[in-house]
């Protein structure tokens, strides 16, 4: 969904903190534009605690002027970053949102228009984000309690537009993985998540798919905004 994107200026992070390290296969090893990141302790070698501590040690290996939270079990239509540049640009704002986006419950077979904080669809300066941070309270609600975008809130530095029918962002769940949005008050949230995540690629190099097999999910998804 990354190479797919219209919008030219950008940087995939991809900071992995399991101990077994990742490896670009060959075509994302010559693309400049995707970088990965091997780090499975913080910068003072402690395990990492929550998953805020994990993005803010992560936005220290990125270079560009903006930021996306560019969550991997969730569907970019391939105009999302060029929309989202454009609509930010003009707004005048730190950040800048889609009034909806899309949801799907059930893998991405189907979506409908959903609202609420969509992270994940949000644009925002970089400058902004390393100021404020993200919170190291509970994992899956890192972008709030005091963080970034919290403070971009409160200050009036969040811009909200309807991009009708042309949102480009959608929230899978119901794909059978762990969510740590799903279950936020439970001490122990980040560790469950990590017990649940034990796909490591066995070893395989990382290599994009076939831009045919995210058809059936970018046509459910914009299936939605031709029947509204």
């Amino acid at each position: 969904m990354f190479l797919a994107q219209t919008f030219a200026e950008k940087e995939l992070v991809i900071f992995n903190t399991a101990e077994i390290p990742l490896v670009l296969g060959k075509t994302l090893e010559e693309d400049p534009q995707v970088r990965l990141v091997n780090q499975s302790t913080t910068a003072t070698r402690k395990p990492f605690t929550s998953l805020g501590e994990v993005r803010n040690a992560a936005i220290d290996h990125a270079d560009g002027d903006l930021f996306v939270c560019w969550d991997d079990d969730d569907l970019f239509l391939p105009h999302h970053l060029e929309q989202s540049f454009e609509r930010w640009s003009a707004c005048g704002s730190m950040a800048w949102k889609p009034e909806r986006s899309l949801f799907s419950s059930d893998g991405g077979k189907s979506f409908r228009y959903a609202s609420n904080s969509m992270e994940a669809s949000i644009l925002v300066d970089m400058t902004f984000v390393r100021l404020h941070g993200f919170s190291t309270e509970q994992s899956g609600a890192e972008h709030v309690q005091g963080a970034w975008l919290d403070v971009a809130k409160r200050e009036n530095q969040l811009t909200i537009e309807s991009v009708t029918p042309l949102e480009s962002y959608g929230y899978v769940w119901g794909d059978g993985l762990a969510k740590t949005s799903g279950n936020i008050d439970h001490p122990d949230n980040f560790e469950n998540h990590k017990k649940a995540s034990q796909d490591f690629g066995e070893g395989i190099p990382l290599e994009p798919i076939a831009f045919e097999e995210l058809l059936p999910m970018i046509e459910a998804a914009q299936a939605v905004g031709k029947s509204s």
